[in-house]
């Protein structure tokens, strides 16, 4: 295996072409985009690849619209390749015409007749936490946040495999009085929780502070309330912060949605209440309030504003509580699944050049 941070030797014979999506439509959000990008900075900062080696495949149209903003916004050199409408026969054409020979899908759920073609076109596949039956089909399947339906001997599952940001600090202590709660809720609050949490939090004492990461979207959604709260020096609202984790350090208490940003905080240490936007997150929900982690709000149909507040008064009164899932979280959740996913794609590539070359 590679070491991490040693320089290895490029070959322009590999091409990647990553697919993602990021929307509003159905279980999307804007995970699967930031992970990816997240995974071609570490590629290309470890020297796997250049930017001319790399295609990055998107849909774009009503229920996709977030994908090409945050591609955009990376200010990397890579090639791009957007397209609509849902036809699996455009999609492969598109994928074959880019001639990449390894192809990673961070999707919900690949297309499993797309995936059985790809792979008698020969192309190496590689999956993230794809629910899909076309799951068997991936070389390699990277299971980090969900229970596939199916999977084979190349699998790599567990939370070690996390792809989370590596700029997460843990926290040094818990501290005995609570003074800073971080709200964070996802790139796509499809359940308008910032809106029901400024509402639930306005009325609580003055002496705590609220600090809200929130996409520039949520923010124009939610000015438009009719409350003094955006001149209350206790709420603060930062619009894609790009010191998130200098925020998320500095919680007390976190009020997080069930995605990546959930263990985000829980690699931090930082104990929270958590509330799904997608039906699916409810699974390591679950798993991580087993644990003693987080507490989960499990309710898809309504949130119940005296359970949030319930849940606060008990975390912020009980320090004890804090202290262990401070611990708990530390234990079990940790930033190095990127690297760990690096040394994989290391792998992958000599696999692939040995192919290539025959």
């Amino acid at each position: 295996m590679v070491t991490v941070g040693k320089k290895i030797k490029l070959d322009n014979n590999i091409k990647l072409l990553f697919r993602c999506d990021a929307g509003t439509k159905l279980d999307l959000g804007t995970g699967h985009v930031v992970r990816v990008i997240r995974l071609i900075e570490k590629l290309l900062t470890q020297r796997l690849l250049k930017e001319k080696q790399i295609y990055i495949m998107y849909r774009h149209e009503k229920g996709f619209e977030l994908a090409k903003s945050l591609i955009n916004k990376s200010n990397y050199n890579f090639k791009k390749i957007e397209f609509k409408a849902n036809k699996i026969k455009v999609e492969e054409e598109l994928i074959l015409k880019s001639n990449a020979n390894l192809i990673v899908f961070d999707v919900l759920e690949a297309n499993k007749n797309l995936l059985l073609n790809l792979k008698k076109a020969k192309r190496y596949l590689i999956g993230f936490d794809d629910v899909g039956l076309g799951a068997r089909y991936y070389d390699n399947h990277i299971i980090s946040l969900i229970e596939p339906k199916v999977h084979n001997n190349n699998s790599y599952i567990g939370y070690k495999y996390l792809n989370l940001s590596e700029t997460i600090k843990k926290k040094t202590y818990t501290r005995k009085n609570v003074k800073n709660i971080v709200i964070s809720v996802g790139g796509n609050d499809k359940r308008q929780l910032v809106k029901l949490l400024i509402l639930v939090l306005k009325s609580n004492s003055n002496k705590l502070n609220y600090s809200f990461i929130i996409s520039k979207e949520t923010y124009l959604k939610v000015k438009k309330i009719k409350t003094k709260i955006f001149n209350n020096k206790n709420f603060i609202f930062h619009v894609n912060p790009k010191n998130y984790s200098e925020i998320v350090a500095s919680a007390d208490i976190g009020i997080v949605s069930g995605g990546l940003t959930l263990f985000e905080f829980a690699s931090a240490g930082v104990p929270t209440i958590c509330i799904p936007q997608h039906k699916h997150q409810l699974i390591n929900i679950v798993k991580l309030e087993k644990k003693n982690i987080t507490i989960g709000l499990k309710n898809m149909v309504k949130v119940d504003k005296l359970e949030i507040k319930k849940h606060i008064d008990y975390l912020r009164y009980n320090y004890i509580a804090r202290k262990k899932m401070y611990s708990n979280s530390i234990k079990y959740i940790d930033v190095k699944g990127l690297k760990r996913i690096n040394k994989i794609f290391y792998e992958v590539k000599k696999i692939v050049l040995k192919n290539f070359n025959k």
